[in-house]
């Protein structure tokens, strides 16, 4: 396998741009003798740091005959600044700015950084043209926000429901039925037999 470079690459790059269409305008492209490919960075083509980004890969051959996934055994991997494979996110076919059934993948950049995305791939099934190895150089300028989980609160401890700030905050209790009715019934029964020894007292002086 050949990789094409100065002036031969341009101008094979310029022809596969013409089979590729607007996207390659906006999107990286790449080219060997066999294959042609645009990487799209969802989204607008700037990736971010620590958050799920889908990338895709419209493969086309001179001419622009779109190679979709089915037809092409491919591989993505991921590899750092240091030249060291970091990931090999699995590929699955995508259908995207008018390419259909074309090789995607979810990755993620762990750190801010410069990053190389090397598609390998090789003919299969019906398809017809040499293996190819493209390598796109990627740069991660920020980070971005990882998706908010949903937390469930942690239940409290009954001992502890009260407590605020180490405190205990204490509710004066309600005061039981003999609390709130002791005092007055006593007083009663003291009126009612007060009453009956007056009553009594009287009927014996009449008598």
């Amino acid at each position: 396998m050949r990789f094409l470079t100065s002036a031969t690459g341009l101008s094979l790059t310029l022809v596969f741009a013409s089979g590729l269409g607007s996207a390659a305008i906006a999107h990286q492209v790449q080219t060997t003798e066999p294959i042609g490919a645009t990487l799209h960075i969802e989204p607008n083509d700037i990736p971010k740091a620590q958050v799920p980004t889908q990338v895709w890969f419209a493969l086309t051959q001179p001419g622009g005959v779109v190679v979709p996934l089915a037809h092409c055994a491919c591989a993505l991997t991921i590899y750092d600044s240091a030249n060291q494979a970091i990931a090999n996110p699995p590929l699955v076919p995508i259908t995207a700015e008018g390419y259909d059934a074309i090789p995607s993948a979810e990755v993620e950049f762990p750190t801010v950084g410069a990053y190389t995305l090397v598609l390998a791939g090789q003919p299969q099934g019906d398809a017809s043209f040499d293996p190819f190895e493209l390598r796109f150089n990627v740069t991660v300028a920020s980070a971005g926000t990882p998706p908010a989980t949903d937390s469930i609160p942690e239940p409290v401890p009954e001992e502890s429901a009260g407590e605020v700030d180490g405190a205990i905050s204490e509710t004066p209790a309600s005061p039981t039925l003999s609390q709130r009715t002791g005092q007055p019934a006593i007083w009663s029964l003291v009126g009612i037999v007060g009453v009956g020894l007056l009553w009594g007292t009287l009927r014996r002086r009449k008598e």
